[in-house]
Order: C-alpha cells, then sequence, then structure tokens
C-alpha cells in the first residue's frame, strides 16, 4: 500500500498494488494473480466524519464506498476488499465535522507567461506562500 494523506489531515489517497498483477505474469504468460487480502493502518487523520471509497484502477470506478461517522482521529485501520486480484485504490474523505473548515484567502497578482499552442504557465500569490502551475494545458 502507498498512501499519501493531505496537509490538512482530511483526505488519504492510498494504491494498493497486487505483485502478481503484471503485464508479464498476466499477458505474457497467461496467469491469473492470486488474490490479495489484508489490512493497513493510515498515517493520522483528523477527528471527523469521512466516506471511504474503494476505487476499480482499471475502469476508474467505485467499486464500495461506506461512511464512517465520528472517527476520534487518529490512524484509521481498514481491510482490503474481498480477493482483489488487480491493483486498487482507496480515497478518504472529511463530510464534515473536522478537518479545515477556514477558507482560503484571496490571491492576488494572477499572471500568465509562455503560452503555446497546448499550454501556459500561470503565477499567482496566495496568503504566505506563491503557486505555479507550469506547462499544463488551461
Amino acid at each position: 500500500m502507498l498512501g499519501l494523506v493531505s496537509a490538512s489531515g482530511d483526505r488519504f489517497l492510498g494504491w494498493c498494488h497486487n505483485t502478481d498483477n503484471t503485464w508479464g505474469n498476466v499477458a505474457r504468460d497467461g496467469n491469473t494473480p492470486s488474490p490479495i487480502t489484508g489490512s493497513f493502518t493510515t498515517p493520522s487523520i483528523n477527528a471527523g466524519n469521512y466516506r471511504v471509497e474503494w476505487w476499480d484502477t482499471y475502469a476508474g470506478t467505485i467499486t464500495s464506498q461506506n461512511n464512517v461517522n465520528g472517527w476520534g482521529g487518529g490512524g484509521m485501520t481498514l481491510t482490503l476488499p474481498a480477493s482483489i486480484t488487480t491493483d486498487c485504490a482507496v480515497k478518504i474523505i472529511n463530510t464534515g465535522g473536522g478537518g479545515d473548515t477556514t477558507a482560503p484567502g484571496n490571491t492576488s497578482n494572477l499572471a500568465t507567461s509562455s503560452p503555446t499552442s497546448s499550454s501556459i504557465t500561470l503565477t499567482w500569490t496566495a496568503p504566505g506562500m506563491t503557486h505555479h502551475w507550469h506547462g499544463q494545458p488551461v
């Protein structure tokens, strides 16, 4: 499991890789990956109410979801969905009752530069930091 928790502590994204699910093992050799099972504990997340979504990473669809209400904070232990033979992802997002509830401050100094037919650079100033979005289609 690879995972990231947001700096605000109210979101977690995770990716579970079945090491038997490789091109060589499945496409080339014709094997069916062995299912994986187990559980893991996230890094610490804030207290609050959360929605846990399990994703099929090949189809890009949610395979199951449930709510965890009244989470007291800390690491959340989750059990993988039954018989994962490919890869899966999990998204845990705060639905209220905790987390970052402060609206961001006003931005200033919005500017563009280096336009091409498929990208542009945006820069702006937010309270306390500067953000750059380089080379991405707008």
